[in-house]
């Protein structure tokens, strides 16, 4: 809160003349003084807390953050006050103060001594200790007494005494360490604990309350609170009533405008609808009076307490109701990622998993040097070691609660491995190193004997565990930083045995020279092997075991990166399914990526969306997201992870209605073969059809061995481990979201044959085909089982806008008087670029490129090359390309990454060659362009650039200050054209590139020959 005076500093217009008459600056100097000195009028419902931010002692950080957020719950103005600076002077503005378990010496006593001293000065004290020297006064100022022994009790609740806000009891969920204090008078005593013992529980002294605890967050707990601060300062509840009755307003605002759009939703069933209805109504109908009754007056407290708790009811209710307007689906994935560090109780994890309408859980069993059950292979981590098996108990527990278990497994990472381990690892040359031969934490993925190892570890984990699935995780080169790794002998040795060919100049051949490209590839190689043949000795051991991996949200930027391929998986057959790491703190992002991942996969596998539940600031964030992935068309989600703090409300949030019935994984479906008629494809987008023409959608359910030919299902027992005697299903077309748009065929099975061929018309927007129906399987129950396959994700398009995608296949006609420009479209902020460089008044005309092919780069005068997600593109003929062109005559600009810094390669090292980034926005000129001059400051858009080490016939454009400021953008001929590079990326910021930094930009590829 803000403390206001009488004292007005007069600001100046802007032409400079003063608003008012100034203060003489002798009087404001006393003024200030003044102020400054004399003690401010307290501010009504300002409260101190006060906070010891040592991390020593976590349990008080704990209570202290607890108080917080019970007092931002209220709306309660509040500030920290530093244990260590407890004195009267920092005290004064306050007329409370709270101290969560605070220590007080004897200067925090005279503190608190001048502090009750003067009208007003109260205090609300959570199990407070003292210094030796300041005991007996603190215990005075409280109204305590030492008891001569620590008490023998342990309460599970403290019953307060009626006064107006109280709660009638306040659990304590892990007992209580009581101090040995007690009141000095028994009118002091405002509660009692639920065990006998002469211990204090509530102690309303003199100037304040004590209360023999530390808080926690919990309903009860902030109940009390509130009751005390109201207590000893009645603006308190007037703060309360206000604060609480808006929210409560906004909260029912809110939720009907997410149900108004929510209903439309054609999951809901009309009972669904009438009950949600139904609830909004009552909520509205329990909302306190807008007027606040005077908490001066001693009879109005409890009423504005009965209030607030209405208030805050109905807030808590509406909440209810408003995550209930996420219905559930049927055939997802709905997960979480469990990663024990002790022994668990299993059975109370695995049942919270099953009450939340959770049906899968992820639970790693081991890391690149350690598992969690006893191993031939590895070493067992030694919390696990000892005691019962901790795998065979998970499992144990997952089956009791109907869940199923897939075994999640972190490759070749080596950050929680033993020590010892680890030395060795590292001294048989097994670990990855950085060009100058640093060792990392991890196993190198291009060492025959780790990736033989893994694949030990994972047969012998399928051979001796009845698991459900495998999960892979870090099944990739690591990524801090991924530019980094890896460049060792033994990496050196297998990639010139692989490609029969000595590498001349390791490892700048490999980073960034000749064989850069074919290196990367060798290392995705590595990975592909990995995963392809651990996939086949898994089904081989055991057909129904489903093999799934963690892997980054963009695959363009994880292959070119970290050499994670992981659509090559998915479309190679290699796994059963992905979930991708969506982490993010915005739903459209969300959305975003998994649209892209689930156009990309083409119906290949099932694509769960990763949550990152731990990012979320409360549930219905959450809920948005599970929305949001549903929406865009995954197979379910899976969060991460049990261990968030959190947890349990987001659980509760999703059980109320996103998770309200159960249902089966995704994955358990036959496995289908898509046909769909002829397309435009765009990258990462959906199959694109003009709606409104006719197409055709074939689909062939095959066996798991995938034989093409053959479709006979009797004896084809995966995913469920059972044969399959009989299907049936509905073949129809759906939005993303699961909703029906029409059914267009049946499949059964007749002489052991299913296939379906339809011809549709393409209806206008997103669509997908998709199978429902059920097996019957061969088991004594002859049980039947219901399955959903979705297939590739289609759109239906105008004829105007397929013909706009059909044009990138072909070289631009480009128009215009303007020097024609084109911004490859394959790179990082692209579009940004364009919108940037072909602004008004300039005499460019850009344009997008698609392709960096010969007949596309003839087209443009000069070309602006971003940086590339995935940096395979720039393959030899595509580089072989560019210079080609440059050498013709073309002016070719290179942004960010792309002047070949970091995992880009170098192609033009006659000019210069990328470095390090630097975080830093301000350049200089070292050479005059138009009103621009040589030493002129330049602030770029974006916050950080690359460092360009300079040819020795290259020209300095731009620097970093300094007289040894490193170059950041430089320039050269090339044959009859030239090449400029900027370690900046003007489409890094979207908040408008700067007049002269567009200047710079139009110069350099504005200009002629």
């Amino acid at each position: 809160m803000l403390l206001t005076s009488s004292l007005v500093v007069r600001t100046r217009t802007a032409s400079g003349r003063p608003r008012g008459r100034a203060l003489p600056r002798v009087l404001l100097a006393s003024a200030l003084a003044a102020v400054l000195a004399a003690p401010a009028a307290p501010a009504a419902a300002d409260v101190g807390v006060v906070w010891n931010s040592s991390e020593s002692l976590p349990a008080r950080t704990a209570a202290q953050l607890a108080v917080e957020t019970a007092l931002d719950h209220f709306g309660i103005p509040h500030r920290r006050v530093e244990e260590r600076r407890l004195t009267e002077r920092q005290l004064r503005s306050f007329t409370v103060v709270v101290l969560p378990g605070t220590t007080v010496d004897e200067r925090g006593l005279l503190a608190l001594e001048q502090f009750s001293g003067r009208d007003g000065g109260r205090w609300v004290a959570y199990a407070v200790s003292a210094t030796a020297a300041a005991e007996k006064g603190v215990h005075e100022l409280m109204g305590l007494k030492a008891l001569p022994m620590v008490p023998d009790a342990s309460p599970r609740a403290l019953i307060p005494d009626a006064r107006p806000g109280m709660p009638g009891r306040v659990p304590i969920a892990n007992g209580s360490a009581l101090q040995p204090v007690a009141a000095t008078d028994d009118g002091y005593n405002a509660g009692r604990w639920d065990v006998s013992t002469a211990a204090a529980a509530l102690v309303r002294g003199p100037k304040g309350y004590y209360v023999n605890l530390l808080p926690d967050p919990q309903p009860e707990e902030e109940q009390l609170l509130l009751a005390m601060l109201g207590d000893l300062d009645s603006s308190v509840w007037a703060e309360a009533l206000t604060y609480s009755s808006k929210r409560a307003r906004d909260a029912i605002q809110m939720t009907c405008e997410r149900w108004s759009k929510a209903l439309l939703r054609p999951e809901f069933t009309s009972e669904q609808r009438a009950r949600i209805n139904a609830g909004l109504q009552s909520q509205k109908g329990l909302l306190p009076p807008a007027e606040i009754p005077s908490p001066d007056v001693e009879s109005n407290r409890t009423l504005i307490a009965e209030r607030v708790e209405a208030a805050i009811h109905v807030q808590m209710e509406v909440r209810r109701l408003s995550y209930q307007m996420t219905p559930p689906r049927k055939g997802e994935v709905r997960g979480i990622w469990i990663h024990p560090s002790a022994p668990q109780d299993w059975d109370a994890v695995m049942k919270k998993v099953r009450d939340a309408g959770l049906n899968t859980v992820f639970v790693r069993v081991g890391q690149g040097g350690t598992t969690i059950y006893r191993s031939e292979v590895l070493p067992t981590s030694q919390w696990a070691a000892g005691g019962a098996d901790q795998l065979a108990a998970a499992i144990a527990a997952a089956r009791k609660y109907g869940l199923a278990f897939h075994a999640w497994r972190i490759a070749y990472n080596l950050e929680s491995a033993p020590r010892a381990y680890f030395e060795k690892m590292k001294a048989d040359g097994r670990v990855i190193e950085d060009p100058d031969g640093n060792p990392g934490m991890w196993l190198n993925p291009g060492d025959p004997r780790n990736i033989e190892q893994e694949l030990k570890a994972i047969v012998e984990l399928v051979k001796s565990y009845n698991i459900d699935g495998f999960h892979f995780d870090y099944i990739r080169y690591p990524d801090t930083p991924h530019y980094d790794w890896d460049y060792g002998k033994v990496s050196r040795h297998e990639f010139e045995a692989a490609s029969g060919k000595v590498v001349a100049n390791w490892p700048d051949d490999v980073i960034s020279g000749s064989r850069k490209l074919e290196y990367e590839a060798w290392e995705r190689g590595n990975i592909n092997q990995l995963v392809q043949r651990a996939y086949k000795a898994i089904k081989d051991l055991k057909p129904q075991v489903q093999v799934s991996a963690a892997v980054w949200r963009n695959r363009h930027w994880s292959r070119a990166a970290i050499k994670q391929d992981w659509l090559r998986w998915v479309t190679s057959g290699w796994v059963d399914f992905v979930v991708p790491m969506d982490y993010s703190s915005a739903p459209d992002v969300v959305a975003q990526s998994v649209r892209a991942q689930v156009a990309a996969a083409h119906g290949f596998a099932p694509v769960v969306a990763g949550i990152g539940a731990w990012q979320l600031k409360d549930p219905m964030s959450l809920l948005l997201q599970v929305e949001a992935a549903r929406d865009a068309g995954a197979d379910g989600f899976v969060l991460f992870s049990y261990s968030d703090p959190d947890i349990d409300e987001q659980l509760a949030a999703l059980r109320a209605g996103a998770t309200s019935e159960g249902t089966w994984p995704a994955y358990l479906a036959p496995r289908a073969e898509w046909q769909l008629g002829p397309f435009v494809l765009e990258d990462d987008s959906p199959l694109n059809y003009v709606f409104g023409q006719p197409t055709t959608i074939n689909v062939k359910i095959l066996p798991r061995g995938g034989q093409h030919d053959e479709f006979l299902l009797i004896g084809s027992s995966a995913p469920w481990g059972i044969a399959i005697t009989s299907l049936a299903g509905d073949v129809r077309l759906e939005d993303p979201s699961g909703n029906l748009i029409s059914t267009i065929g049946v499949l059964y099975s007749k002489e052991g044959r299913l296939r379906s061929a339809q011809r549709i018309e393409v209806p206008a927007g997103l669509f997908r085909p998709v199978v429902r129906g059920t097996v019957t399987l061969a088991d004594k129950d002859k049980s039947v089982r219901p399955f959903v396959i979705r297939g590739p994700l289609c759109n239906g398009i105008a004829a105007e806008e397929r013909e706009a995608l059909l044009a990138q296949g072909v070289p631009p006609a480009v128009g215009g008087a303007g020097r024609k420009v084109g911004v490859y479209m394959g790179a990082v902020g692209a579009r940004t670029v364009v919108e940037k460089i072909n602004a008004p008044g300039s005499a460019i005309s850009a344009f997008p490129l698609w392709r960096l092919q010969p007949d596309f780069l003839a087209r443009a005068d000069a070309i602006v090359l971003p940086p590339l997600e995935d940096v395979s593109e720039l393959s030899q003929d595509v580089q072989q390309a560019l210079r080609d062109w440059v050498n013709r005559g073309g002016t070719l600009l290179l942004l960010g990454d792309a002047v070949g810094a970091h995992w880009h390669p170098r192609m033009f090292p006659e000019i210069g060659v990328g470095g390090e980034t630097e975080a830093q926005s301000s350049l200089v000129l070292a050479q005059g362009v138009g009103s621009l001059n040589v030493g002129d400051l330049l602030e770029q858009t974006g916050a950080s650039h690359v460092r360009i080490k300079p040819a020795k016939s290259a020209e300095v454009l731009l620097r970093e200050p300094g007289a040894d400021g490193a170059a950041v953008a430089v320039r050269g001929k090339v044959g009859r054209g030239r090449v400029i590079m900027y370690g900046a990326l003007p489409a890094a910021s979207r908040s408008g590139t700067g007049d002269e930094e567009r200047a710079l930009l139009w110069s350099w590829v504005g200009a002629g020959r």
